[in-house]
């Protein structure tokens, strides 16, 4: 137990108020931005929301943004990186994200888009075939790594021998090359920063000793923490090493906490009265926050998000294009393998058995559009609800799936439901804890208000102009809930996808198109 007059004087520390910074006018940010000792990259270019994060982080050097998704955390970034690379603080930049598809869109969408000067590596391989790319590329200012990848690079396989049980193999950090990457990266930015929440883990552990050293340090994430408050002190211990909400999780739950034995022996944790204000308040001295409702997003926030088909996929969506290119002009024929080709986007391909003529699948051993999907999802704030539209009942099937794993409540509305307004009625209560609806797009067409939801994402998309329209204007329409609302889609490089989405922007008719002006045109790859 910690004293008294320990938790007092941590509660007695002066505190910085950052969410004053959101009120400032144009004129006075502008006047700080000045007195930097360098000019900001890209400041034209930011947003005011992002100029006033820019503003802080070449301040502070160490900082966390809890910005609402699509608010452009990415770019503000990359423009800090730029800055910092000026005022000779950061020479290699390591950028940590969740997953191998975040990796691809921080290149496309971040690096290639705002920085083309910029060089940068996409780690990718083995872990000794990372490692050797940072060793040939010196002259690189940023490296972009998930945070299982990170781990394994900096660790060693090893049996590990327990009381009482067999020995198992479990990854042992390597400390020496820990020391290494710790004395080569300088600068850290932590995108989705909720992987580091658990300070027992071993990409905090990492991370922590980067921390250390490292002159710049950011973390990025919309959500910092869900129930559980106690996330957000690992990941402010990271930025800070403990000047905003203490130097041990012990005095941070000591001072907002009532701590009980339980029936187990162990310990609970249970927030003291207003310590949710009062957290709130003492983070502002460290971070803070831009709810996508006080940005300057337009209305409808409009995104798509980019994957690879896997190597055996790919050489299925071959043989369906040529299949398409043979059909000649029979409808029927092109209708099956665009079909077909639809389908192996999204991770699988029906066809009809020769024996049985009964219908079956073959599912490929990646579903990089399914990963990618998931990545979106971890990005929505808890408090809000989604849509996921969808073409195909295999895919409602593999979404609800990925959905429960997650531990996300939610409900379908499809072809196979018969029921439909239970599940409706479910996920338009403002008080229930459904979260996700799961939406065939011939079920979400026409007639739904589904006004409560914020995101919709469209896993696949109609290829029909109109229906796209109408399912958009399930949730994105007049009494909506909110003030923003987020419109995302999947795509898988080079497939139909690309192609279905283009036509629609255009307000064309795709089938016209590859009936009037052929395969390769459309299809080009």
């Amino acid at each position: 137990m910690l004293s008294p007059r320990a938790i007092k004087k941590f509660r007695a520390r002066p505190s910085r108020d950052f969410s004053r910074w959101k009120s400032i006018s144009v004129n006075e940010l502008q006047r700080r931005a000045d007195k930097l000792p360098y000019a900001p990259p890209n400041w034209k270019q930011l947003s005011h929301l992002q100029r006033v994060c820019f503003v802080i982080g070449a301040r502070m050097r160490r900082f966390a943004f809890w910005n609402d998704t699509g608010t452009g955390k990415t770019f503000l970034s990359i423009s800090l990186m730029q800055y910092f690379m000026m005022t000779g603080d950061s020479k290699h930049n390591l950028v940590l994200v969740p997953n191998k598809t975040n990796k691809w869109e921080w290149a496309e969408e971040g690096f290639d888009k705002h920085a083309a000067k910029m060089k940068y590596v996409v780690l990718h391989g083995s872990s000794a075939r990372k490692l050797q790319q940072i060793i040939d590329n010196p002259d690189a200012q940023a490296f972009v790594e998930t945070y299982a990848g990170f781990t394994r690079m900096c660790c060693d396989l090893k049996k590990v021998k327990r009381k009482g049980k067999k020995a198992q193999n479990k990854l042992v950090p390597n400390r020496t090359r820990v020391k290494k990457l710790a004395a080569f990266f300088d600068g850290v930015y932590a995108d989705e920063s909720t992987y580091l929440s658990n300070k027992s883990a071993l990409p905090y552990r990492l991370l922590n000793q980067l921390s250390k050293t490292a002159k710049t340090f950011f973390c990025l994430s919309a959500t910092p923490f869900g129930r559980d408050v106690t996330m957000v002190w690992a990941q402010m211990f990271l930025v800070d090493r403990g000047d905003t909400l203490g130097e041990t999780l012990g005095l941070f739950r000591g001072a907002y906490f009532d701590e009980k034995v339980n029936y187990w022996g162990g310990y609970e944790y249970k927030l003291k009265p207003n310590a949710k204000n009062m957290i709130a308040e003492r983070l502002n001295h460290g971070s803070i926050t831009y709810p996508a409702d006080e940005s300057d997003l337009p209305r409808l926030n409009r995104k798509s998000f980019h994957t690879s088909l896997g190597e055996t996929a790919d050489a299925y969506y071959e043989r369906a294009k040529a299949q398409l290119k043979a059909s000649h002009g029979n409808y029927q024929e092109m209708k099956n393998a665009f079909l077909r080709m639809r389908q192996i986007s999204s991770g699988f391909v029906g066809y009809r058995d020769d024996e049985t003529g009964d219908k079956a699948k073959f599912v490929f051993p990646a579903n990089p559009k399914l990963e990618l999907l998931e990545s979106l999802v971890t990005r929505i704030p808890e408090h809000y609800k989604f849509i996921i539209y969808h073409e195909f009942n295999y895919s409602a099937g593999v979404i609800c799936a990925m959905l429960k794993r997650m531990g996300i409540k939610h409900v379908a509305i499809n072809g196979m439901v018969k029921d439909t307004q239970k599940p409706l009625t479910q996920f338009k209560k403002k008080s229930n804890d459904v979260r996700a609806l799961v939406l065939a797009n011939s079920a979400g067409g026409y007639g739904l208000n589904l006004q409560v939801a914020r995101y919709g994402i469209y896993y696949e998309s109609p290829v029909s102009v109109i229906m796209r329209k109408q399912t958009e204007k399930r949730f994105d329409r007049q009494y909506s809930m909110h003030s923003h609302v987020f419109l995302w889609d999947c795509i898988v490089r080079g497939t139909a996808d690309e192609s279905i989405l283009a036509f629609h922007k255009e307000g064309k008719s795709l089938w016209k198109a590859i009936l009037g002006r052929g395969v390769d045109t459309i299809f080009a790859r």
